[in-house]
């Protein structure tokens, strides 16, 4: 996707304020939330004692749960649920158009993805329509990302992705810049969320519904259900947070005031009734009122009048809430309702009236300003409220995440943090592709004419790149309930990734075909990307390499920074044939390279997967490419298969015949033995396969490996909280962790001059333990199923390192996605930030946290971490242990509205009712995974996990092609930054070509926390002049990091809601300074 070049003056919507003044009002606010004046040595009672209620209507449009995006777009496949967004749309627009004139109708939408689908088929006259709306704040957008992102599972590149491309189509469309964050129904809210996402997003404040119901608890009774959040970064304003929903949980009317047809009988609607009806409703209404601004400070408070898919007949709603604001003002107005004996003083009117997250913002901005303006109690002024006293936000500003959630004593929802692990895996190489073609898109647009001719692929369109249908599909991808839909959702989002990445792969295959190839070359017209690798699957090396007068070539692109060394595995049909790896050095001269050809065990049980890989070293420049190749010889230095010896072997078509001539050695895993890649040395267990013992160059530790399963809770009669999709939950008398039994394990080795592997079986259960030569890591690969439920138990599936490390205060850590390290605490009763009275209810799903790039623990002597290639759940349950949950298979639903048991089969699932029972079918899935292992000295826990967090990541793009004969090569190699390395603590987080001519996004990401390390936490220096090294650069304008607004004129309008902040750091001509998870973002124009 191109964005709109956003460089014109953007209009200022608010005046630059501090905490020491108000601003004036802003347009559209009237009087309703003036900053409260003196009048001599008094405050002015009325504003003081006036309540304001803001009523928010707004529907909840899930990008996919029960139903695919289309379905709910479309009103489809309504025997799963009602919803229809379209008709929404449609519904919004007819009843706000309609207004009558005497109340100012509202309305806020978040989703926009579904709103782009409704936009490109409106009419001009609807447009307009709309538009004039947008212009009035009538229609208002709240959040604006593509959809509503998940806090927990989702790392940071796709959460800025997702936002990016809904802010640039609402910019592009309507010139609207979100203010106000709206996360009403993700399952807890992370640290990045509320500190760098929100205020860099350009959000004021977060609005969110779900809070642990203990939290919730104390946070009522204290009125402490708003206040302030603070950043990880230092020096960076707060934001101002809130619970929805008139803090129940969720994000709903008060109970009582439904007005949807969705409501059924528990809507009481208001048209047509008699005045009686009216004030007892009214009069419920105060009651509701009343009870909610006890539980928060200041003199506003929000009524979100809405829940999921609702306002499909929007007349019908407004109609009820216009007679519902009018009665209000009746009957407070006449005296009928004593607003005065009814707040017990603290206020004597209200005023009720259709709003905006944006207008609640702002008045409650204008309560902590007046708050602070006037602090002191003057003789002759009533003494003041301080439990409801907007001043003490200041005093207690949140940091930190709101995890764990649970919405009752049994109910952790710490489940989803692993569920749908393929699918999981999926979206994180899709995000990751996407970061490396954007990359590719712009190094077609900016590689001199000189040397190649200009490769055309940016349209002017705002959604006509080839990668949109990619940036579409990774953006609803990012959507909370991705983890915790049904089935046949699950798939939809899968195939909308994969045909997003076949269409992006295939504009990547062409633009390194026109910049690599000499000119009218047609050579490699196969060069195609191969998404099962992980699985040894790819068609054209598979064809390719069983056919002798056929040469592979593979391009190997890197996306990061920095150069990078990674073996890369090539799947190979051929079986007894010697082949030699190549790379095209700097001379275009073809260099043998260390590779070594190893067997696949086909743990997956796949019958296309290739019998081999060819394992190879690559070296590739920094965001940048090399090209390879792969050929049959008759030297006798080629390659032939790795030798093996196994012990205990299974034996059948799915497993490696290890007593065959061709595998036989005489080396086999001993006692005592040390396998080196040259870095890590590591010692096995000789029965099981499994490491025992790793050392590195700064430090040693012990380790015990092992698979597992918890039990799932399951079927214990109404009212028994079961595990499901949502709900991690061990059975309530059986908590344990049972190990798989180590019995019938199966070892076998494979040694070469690139790789050591170490195979191991058990059970269901097949790891490979690789050490590729000079790397600071030990890789395990694990494959995981079919899981067993015969016994009529579902299972949690957890990998365990138990380590010699003594975290006795049982301290470890987890990343907050994939940016700052959160500490947690086994057992931690003050988890929540306070004494909230929290018990150990559920002692394994409570200590659980969300791991979306690694999790560590360290003592003064040694440190230990887990890199994982896709989110997991983790945890550390004794000291020296971590554990993480890796795979799930469970029988029973949670009831937590998917109604469905996460249940993964390989061939899926009967129709929902009426048209099936909803059945799974085949056998459960096999997965596979990757951790990476790192281990370092005392308290380094954080720099030896950063040093892999972006490899980890960003993956290399492997590009395989094939050609009889030799292929003429215009270069060897290529790097849109000319080689030039960035520091190491520093990631480009976007390189992406603007729509129009000569401009780019870029985004760089200072990768290192404060304090964490003593070279690479210092400030970074970049020269953005160093990226575009092939061009000058003309012009640089810094954005805010959804690049939908300037820099300096949303620091010029936002609200300062702490007098703590240090002053950003501007730019010295082109070069900028990164402060430690510092992440900045530019326009820059060549």
């Amino acid at each position: 996707m191109h964005l709109p070049l956003l460089l014109s003056t953007f209009a200022l919507a608010r005046t630059p304020v501090g905490i020491e003044g108000a601003p004036p009002p802003a347009p559209g606010d009237d009087d309703l939330c003036p900053p409260i004046a003196r009048r001599g040595s008094l405050l002015m009672s009325d504003e003081e004692k006036t309540l304001n209620v803001h009523l928010v209507p707004h529907t909840h449009d899930d990008t996919g749960w029960l139903k695919t995006v289309d379905q709910y777009y479309y009103g489809l496949n309504e025997t799963i649920q009602k919803a229809h967004v379209e008709k929404i749309l449609d519904s919004v627009l007819l009843a706000l158009s309609n207004n009558d004139g005497k109340h100012e109708r509202t309305f806020t939408y978040v989703e926009t993805k579904f709103l782009y689908m409704w936009y490109e088929k409106l009419d001009e006259t609807r447009r307009q329509a709309l538009k004039d709306l947008v212009e009035s704040k009538q229609f208002t957008f709240t959040n604006g990302g593509w959809c509503m992102h998940d806090e927990a599972p989702t790392h940071f590149m796709g959460m800025i992705d997702q936002t990016t491309l809904g802010h640039s189509f609402l910019k592009n469309e309507f010139n609207v810049t979100p203010s106000v964050g709206w996360q009403i129904d993700p399952f807890g809210h992370s640290s990045t969320q509320g500190g760098l996402l929100t205020s860099g997003f350009g959000f004021d404040a977060i609005y969110f519904g779900r809070i642990h119901h203990v939290d919730l608890a104390r946070r009522k009774e204290s009125a402490e259900c708003e206040g302030l959040w603070g950043n990880a970064i230092k020096g960076e304003q707060p934001v101002f947070w809130g619970l929805t929903g008139s803090y129940s949980g969720n994000y709903g009317a008060p109970e009582g005031f439904c007005f949807d047809k969705l409501c059924g009988d528990a809507a009481k609607y208001l048209v047509g009734q008699s005045e009686q009806y009216l004030l007892n409703r009214t009069m419920a209404l105060m009651e509701s009122i009343q009870k909610q601004a006890e539980e928060t400070k200041g003199r506003n408070i929000m009524l979100t009048m809405g829940m999921d898919f609702q306002y499909e007949n929007a007349g019908t709603n407004f109609a009820n809430m216009d007679i519902l604001i009018d009665s209000v003002d009746k009957y407070t107005s006449d005296g009928t309702i004593d607003i005065k004996d009814k707040f017990g003083g603290r206020f004597e009117r209200v005023k009720i009236f259709y709003s905006s997250p944006e207008r609640y913002t702002r008045c409650k901005y204008v309560d902590l300003i007046s708050a602070k303006t006037h602090p002191e109690h003057e003789s002759g002024s009533p003494a003041p409220d301080q439990k409801h006293n907007p001043s003490a936000w200041t005093d207690s500003v949140k940091v930190g995440d709101f995890f764990p959630y649970a919405d009752n004593e049994h109910s952790y929802w710490a489940g989803y943090f692993s569920s749908r692990q393929s699918l999981k895996k999926m979206e994180r190489v899709s995000s990751s592709f996407l970061h490396s073609a954007r990359q590719i898109e712009a190094l077609a647009k900016l590689f001199p004419s000189k040397i190649s001719a200009k490769t055309e692929t940016v349209s002017d369109s705002w959604s006509g790149s080839p990668l949109f249908s990619l940036d579409d599909a990774v953006g609803v991808a990012q959507h909370h309930d991705v983890a915790t839909c049904k089935q046949h959702v699950a798939y939809d989002y899968a195939k909308s990734l994969a045909m997003g990445l076949q269409d992006a792969s295939l504009f990547v295959s062409g633009v390194f075909r026109k910049l690599l190839l000499v000119p009218g070359s047609s050579a490699l017209q196969n060069l195609r990307w191969c998404p099962l690798l992980n699985e040894t699957i790819c068609d054209v090396s598979q064809t390719a390499s069983g056919n002798e007068n056929q040469i592979l070539y593979i391009v190997a692109y890197n996306a990061l920074g920095t150069p990078r060394s990674e073996a890369i595995a090539i799947p190979i049909d051929a079986k007894d044939h010697p082949f030699t790896v190549e790379v095209l050095d700097e001379t275009v001269t073809w260099k043998a390279v260390d590779s070594a050809i190893l067997p696949n065990r086909n743990y997956l049980q796949n019958p296309v997967a290739a019998p081999n890989s060819i394992m190879f070293t690559a070296t590739i420049p920094p965001v940048g490419l090399n090209i390879y190749r792969i050929r049959r010889s008759q030297s006798k230095n080629s390659l032939r298969l790795t030798p093996s010896v196994g012990r205990k072997l299974q034996q059948g078509p799915t497993s490696f015949d290890a007593q065959s001539d061709r595998v036989k050695s005489n080396r086999e895993i001993k006692r005592g033995d040390v396998f080196s890649n040259g870095i890590m040395k590591v010692e096995f267990d000789e029965s099981t396969g499994m490491i025992k013992r790793i050392k590195g160059e700064n430090s040693s530790i012990e380790v015990t490996q092992e698979y597992g399963v918890y039990n799932a809770a399951a079927h214990g009669g109404d009212g028994f909280q079961n595990a499901g999709a949502y709900i991690m939950r061990p059975q309530p008398d059986d908590q344990a962790f049972h190990p798989l039994p180590v019995g019938n394990a199966s070892v076998a080795l494979y040694q070469s001059n690139v790789v050591t592997e170490v195979h191991a079986t058990i059970g269901w259960v097949h790891q490979i333990t690789r050490l590729v030569k000079g790397k600071d890591y030990i890789e395990i690969e694990y494959t995981v199923g079919p899981i067993p439920i015969e016994d009529g138990i579902g299972k949690e599936v957890v990998s365990r390192y138990t380590t010699s490390i003594q975290n006795t205060d049982g301290k470890f850590f987890t990343d907050s996605n994939g940016r700052e390290f959160v500490p947690r605490r086994r057992n931690d009763l003050g988890v929540l930030g306070y004494e909230s009275g929290l018990t150990l209810t559920e002692p394994v799903a409570q200590n659980y946290f969300p791991v979306n790039t690694a999790i560590f623990l360290e003592d003064e002597k040694s440190s230990f971490g887990v890199l994982v290639d896709r989110s997991q759940a983790g945890s550390s349950l004794a000291e020296g242990s971590l554990e993480l949950l890796i795979q799930r298979r469970l029988l029973y639903d949670d009831a937590r509205g998917v109604g469905e048991p996460l249940n993964e089969t390989t061939d899926g699932i009967t129709p929902d009712p009426p048209y099936g029972n909803t059945e799974r079918l085949g056998e459960g899935v096999i997965i596979k995974g990757v951790h990476r292992l790192v281990i370092g000295g005392g308290k380094s826990g954080a720099p030896i996990v950063r040093s892999q967090m972006d490899h980890m990541f960003s993956q290399p793009l492997v590009f395989v092609g094939s050609e009889e004969s030799a292929v003429q090569f215009s270069r060897s190699s290529l790097s849109l930054i000319n080689h030039n390395s960035l520091p190491r603590n520093v990631m480009i987080i976007t390189f992406n070509a603007l729509a129009g001519d000569g401009s780019f996004l870029i985004r760089l990401g200072h990768q290192y926390g404060e304090n964490e390390d003593n070279i690479y936490s210092n400030p970074a220096r970049v020269d953005l002049q160093d990226l575009f090294t092939w061009s000058v650069i003309s012009s640089v304008v810094e954005m805010n990091l959804s690049a939908n607004q300037r820099l300096d004129e949303w620091e010029a309008r936002r609200y300062r809601w702490s007098k703590e902040t240090q002053p950003k750091n501007s730019l010295e001509g082109t070069v900028c300074l990164l402060q430690p998870l510092e992440i900045r973002t530019f326009v820059v124009t060549i």
